[in-house]
């Protein structure tokens, strides 16, 4: 099997120029491999972007709140301004985990009033 390297130019990050090489196989059609993707390996776990993290307080945690958490995060994603997307972003992050936590206190409050509840009628008999 021969290779072949063939240098090409790739744009990175609005005009920073990088040189990238491509592997040439004899059935193999050619692929381009940019240096960013070489030196950060995509994981395949779950990456928490204010995204996720904001579609996951709407499923596991109140909707209407989560879903003021999605609507920053779209929010952060389309803004070009660097401080206002990091801003926007925080928000989305903590309006996520105030859905979520909301929800749990909810699951456990709901019980311990229950119990609560059943013993002041107890005793009220």
């Amino acid at each position: 099997m021969t290779e072949r390297r063939d240098p090409q130019v790739l744009l990175v990050n609005g005009g920073v120029t990088e040189e990238a090489y491509v592997l040439i196989e004899p059935n193999l059609s050619p692929t381009p491999i940019s240096s960013s993707a070489q030196s950060k390996p995509r994981s395949s776990a779950l990456s928490c972007t204010p995204r996720h993290l904001a579609i996951l307080s709407i499923v596991c945690g109140f909707s209407c709140v989560g879903i003021k958490a999605l609507l920053l995060a779209v929010k952060a994603e389309n803004e070009s301004d660097e401080k206002t997307c990091h801003h926007l972003s925080r928000s989305s992050r903590r309006w996520s985990v105030l859905s979520i936590c909301l929800f749990l206190g909810t699951l456990i409050s709901l019980p311990i009033l229950l119990v609560l509840m059943s013993y002041i009628l107890a005793v009220a008999e």
